[in-house]
């Protein structure tokens, strides 16, 4: 019978013992926090150290073609190693929240961090949700630079048209150069770490020319170089 009892005893201390517990309570409760890496595109392992990281508190009404507003909240330096580390409290009206990353002499980036397949306009569906922590690396692309020397070294009747480049990024803008250019140098801003060339027209005589360069790498912050001699 004591034994019994005994048992008994044990089992309602065990109960009250696990009724007493508190609930775990979410340690970013009406917080809201990111890390990660901002790393070097193109480049394997490359990171980008004192790269600045933003929180943005995003502000929309959720209809269509609405203006989205994007408020500074928080802000990380990267450090050796390109980590990242953002905690900020926030309040019950801020919900939604997006990164955006920036260092000098590459492209900037942003990251929403909610459900990359959700309804952008959905405001419920995009963004960092407060009270979570959320790991995210961004990816930066540098820039690099192209100089183009045009240098006319026949005695013969010709004329450079134009000249672009193949950047395979957004600075598509054409280089132009006036007829009759004796010799001029030119340089364009790119996007690094990728094969570049040059296509350019020229007019010999009465005869219009289509030529184009060999391609070059353009590494991290370097000048690519090309010589046009007509």
């Amino acid at each position: 019978m004591k034994k019994i009892l005994f048992f008994s005893l044990t089992l309602l201390i065990i109960s009250f013992l696990g009724s007493c517990k508190k609930e775990k309570i979410n340690p970013f409760e009406g917080r809201v926090a990111a890390e990660g890496y901002v790393r070097q595109l193109g480049v394997k392992s490359g990171v980008v150290p004192n790269a600045k990281v933003v929180l943005y508190e995003v502000k929309t009404s959720g209809e269509p073609f609405a203006p989205v507003y994007f408020i500074p909240i928080g802000t990380a330096i990267t450090n050796v190693d390109g980590y990242y580390y953002i905690d900020k409290v926030v309040d019950e009206s801020q919900g939604l929240f997006e990164l955006g990353a920036f260092a000098k002499n590459y492209l900037n980036d942003y990251k929403s961090l909610g459900n990359p397949d959700a309804n952008f306009l959905d405001p419920n569906n995009f963004g960092l949700n407060k009270n979570r922590k959320a790991r995210h690396d961004i990816g930066l692309k540098p820039y690099s630079w192209v100089e183009v020397h045009v240098k006319k070294t026949n005695s013969k009747d010709s004329t450079i048209v134009s000249i672009s480049g193949d950047w395979g990024n957004t600075f598509t803008d054409a280089i132009i150069c006036e007829n009759n250019i004796d010799e001029e140098i030119f340089v364009k801003k790119i996007l690094g770490n990728d094969s570049t060339k040059l296509t350019y027209n020229l007019i010999n005589g009465f005869k219009k020319v289509y030529k184009e360069s060999e391609k070059k790498y353009a590494a991290t912050h370097d000048t690519v170089k090309f010589l046009i001699n007509y």
